[in-house]
């Protein structure tokens, strides 16, 4: 394998364009392609090797795979206490996109909206407070725990109560939500934000959890029902374009740092691994900065677009830039979004 990783201090929307972490050799040890690396302290391993190696370690495959990261906490510790502050204020964020996700719903006769990527809760809130009957899910609970306090706190404010949030994992969405669909039935829009999607693994580099995963949304969805997807601009990842250094959805003045690692595995552009500081002292003007890691398996546009249309096969689809027509642009977009009707 070629590994090959990058780096640079920057907002996590400014993607890197050089490499400067990490090293790779191999050699062949008793007919075996062996590999050792080293990779400086942000991401935590130093010299790896293959894990059948005489000298133990940890191999590049089994560092960066689906089963090590499964392994790995990455909503339940400090990303879940912290979250808000790196989202900034609720209202700011969704004013930004409310009247375009709003109008968008309403004008296909969307009612009842599943927030399928639903974290603590912003876009979930949003939704609830616009009129819609919303169901949360998220596979941290941890995460969702901030939302039941939310929905605890406004309990007596209109659609609050019947506010549903639920554990769920993609993957087994239908059966996760057996209980919500037998009483309510399906849903006339699931809703991704955030950049959510990009968190399934892509080991096999087929899109295979992502087309499984997509199943399961077409299934919990009524005919005429929308999948708005969005996920972050990996196209100028690839080609060392600069976007927007803030986005819609994520504006805090508490981000004391993200570095952004891009690793290509066998020459193809594989994973891109995000490492926060953030400030979480109760004054801002003073320092507690807390750190955590995401691991993201980054989709191209193109390959998004064929995920969608081999799986969802959508009598209409759309996709915007940063909430914008694509041909209405005149910067480059930090954001896709996609809409699909089933």
């Amino acid at each position: 394998q070629n590994c090959a990783v990058e780096s640079e201090a920057a907002a996590d929307t400014v993607w890197p364009a050089r490499p400067v972490v990490a090293s790779v050799s191999s050699t062949r040890v008793h007919g075996r392609l062996e590999q050792s690396a080293c990779v400086t302290d942000p991401l935590h391993v130093t010299a790896m090797s293959h894990p059948h190696h005489a000298h133990g370690g940890i191999g590049m495959s089994m560092l960066f795979d689906s089963e090590t990261l499964s392994r790995i906490d990455q909503y339940d510790g400090t990303a879940a206490a912290v979250w808000d502050m790196y989202i900034g204020d609720h209202k700011q964020r969704t004013n930004s996109y409310r009247a375009w996700l709003s109008h968008l719903l309403r004008k296909n006769n969307c009612r009842n909206v599943l927030d399928a990527a639903a974290g603590t809760g912003p876009d979930s809130i949003m939704l609830v407070e616009e009129g819609f009957r919303v169901t949360s899910v998220d596979l941290s609970d941890q995460m969702l725990n901030k939302a039941r306090e939310e929905r605890w706190s406004r309990r007596k404010e209109p659609g609050f109560e019947d506010w549903e949030i639920v554990q769920a994992n993609w993957l087994s969405l239908e059966d996760d939500l057996k209980p919500i669909l037998d009483k309510q039935g399906k849903y006339d829009a699931v809703i991704l934000l955030g950049n959510s999607f990009t968190h399934l693994p892509n080991e096999d580099q087929k899109e295979t959890l992502q087309k499984q995963a997509m199943a399961q949304f077409h299934r919990v969805l009524n005919p005429g029902g929308l999948l708005i997807l969005d996920h972050r601009n990996y196209d100028a990842a690839r080609e060392g374009r600069r976007v927007p250094s803030k986005t819609h959805y994520y504006r805090s003045d508490r981000i004391e740092n993200i570095d952004t690692y891009m690793i290509n595995k066998n020459g193809k552009f594989h994973m891109v691994v995000l490492d926060y500081f953030i400030n979480a002292a109760s004054d801002s003007a003073k320092k507690d900065v807390r750190n955590f890691k995401l691991f993201l398996y980054p989709l191209a546009l193109s390959q998004m677009k064929a995920v969608i249309n081999e799986v969802f096969t959508p009598a209409s689809y759309d996709v915007y830039g940063d909430f914008q027509r694509l041909e209405d642009l005149t910067e480059e977009p930090a954001y896709y979004c996609h809409v699909a009707k089933k």
